[in-house]
């Protein structure tokens, strides 16, 4: 399957993306102001970036940046006082390199194993090492003059506690996914 080209399905699923994105961060907001969650939370995790590693995963790079840059962009215009460019940029990049080497080279949707698993991870966590301590805070200090020391701080939080989060969930969604298409495989050899 050719996971570069953007069709009827990765459109649908981008636009479902996007609002997720958008639902998540107005659910984020609720739950800070009733009390329910803390902001320490949402300043560890970012679910956004969970959102965006599955459409990235399953209908490939394009999808993943559209649904990073569109969602992110949707998100500052509705919750933000201003756009955040360097943040709209660095996960957009994220989730094109996430969908281009896990979801157009790496991942196969009828096998998921333990190396899988691993792999998955690593590539995960070193891609937000690179761009939310490294690039982000870079950006930060260039563009919106920030302190570059508090922007590695918070990008080391959002790195730590996102990793975690998209470790787990991300490669729960591909394993049930090969073992509801292995039947369907095992049922097209079998005609």
């Amino acid at each position: 399957m050719n996971k570069t080209k953007f069709g009827t399905k990765e459109i649908i699923a981008t636009v479902v993306t996007v609002t997720l994105v958008c639902g998540e961060r107005a659910l984020e907001e609720y739950m800070v102001s009733q009390g329910i969650s803390g902001m320490i939370v949402f300043d560890w995790v970012n679910l956004q970036v969970l959102t965006i590693m599955i459409a990235a995963v399953f209908f490939g790079p394009i999808s993943g940046a559209v649904c990073a840059i569109g969602g992110d962009l949707l998100v500052n215009i509705l919750f933000e006082e201003s756009i955040n460019y360097p943040e709209i940029l660095v996960l957009g990049l994220y989730g094109f390199f996430m969908g281009m080497y896990i979801g157009q080279f790496h991942y196969d949707r009828l096998h998921f194993s333990f190396k899988d698993f691993i792999d998955f991870n690593a590539v995960q966590i070193m891609g937000s090492i690179i761009l939310a301590m490294f690039l982000m805070p870079m950006l930060e200090f260039l563009i919106n003059d920030a302190n570059l020391y508090e922007s590695v701080i918070e990008g080391t939080k959002q790195t730590i506690g996102t990793s975690v989060v998209v470790g787990l969930i991300c490669p729960f969604i591909m394993m049930i996914v090969a073992m509801v298409a292995v039947p369907h495989r095992k049922g097209i050899r079998g005609t």
